[in-house]
């Protein structure tokens, strides 16, 4: 497979409005760790948790069916909704950490691989040992065969961006990722199956979304 020659991505100024990408606001663990322990502390009518599957279903079937818009699968933590839950007294510090969720230069962009788009090769930073690939515990580059003209990665020190390929069934991600000299390089990259929990596992720790480096979350 041959890279593709390099061209800049157009800028984009509604980045939440089109159908290939999403911008998802976030900062730090604490979203997905407030997240579930509201799942956890959930009470249902008899005492136990009880939570809703939500995403997107099959108007055939009714099936929930893992994608672009809603990714992983129906029994996946991110795709539950606690019911009448219940909140601990507990807080975090603010002197130590401010947890937000906004849209920022720490936010991560999330896109759509279609097939019609061409492949790219992502190697390591100038000067760095190579592309860390978390889930193989070795550095070297990667060529995806479909690559957004409009990717883009946040432009924040951790430059998070998520790209969904269901074609193949993953959602990669990119840890520190920058176009440097008309070619993408990035710290480390992951990856996760778009229809698996969107959690790691103790055969693939690494599988979670955005989990290139140990903060950032889906």
């Amino acid at each position: 497979m041959t890279e593709p020659p390099a061209a800049d991505p157009p800028a984009a100024t509604d980045v939440s409005a089109s159908p290939r990408r999403r911008w998802l606001h976030r900062s730090g663990a604490v979203v997905l760790s407030a997240g579930a322990a509201v799942i956890a502390r959930a009470q249902g009518p008899a005492g136990g948790a009880a939570r809703e599957s939500r995403g997107a279903r099959d108007p055939r079937d009714g099936r929930h069916r893992p994608g672009f818009e809603h990714p992983f699968a129906a029994d996946s933590p991110w795709n539950l909704r606690p019911q009448r839950p219940v909140l601990g007294t507990h807080g975090l510090p603010v002197t130590r950490f401010a947890p937000f969720v906004g849209p920022g230069a720490y936010s991560t962009g999330v896109f759509r691989a279609s097939p019609g788009d061409p492949p790219m090769r992502v190697t390591g930073a100038p000067g760095s040992p190579g592309l860390f690939r978390v889930d193989e515990g070795e550095y070297r580059d990667l060529v995806l065969p479909h690559w957004p003209a409009d990717l883009r990665a946040a432009t924040g020190d951790d430059g998070h961006a998520d790209l969904i390929d269901e074609a193949s069934g993953r959602v990669h991600s990119f840890w520190q990722l920058r176009r440097i000299d008309g070619r993408w390089c990035a710290t480390s990259y992951a990856w996760s199956a778009l229809a698996g929990r969107g959690w790691p596992d103790p055969a693939h720790p690494s599988g979670q979304a955005s989990r290139p480096n140990r903060s950032q979350n889906w």
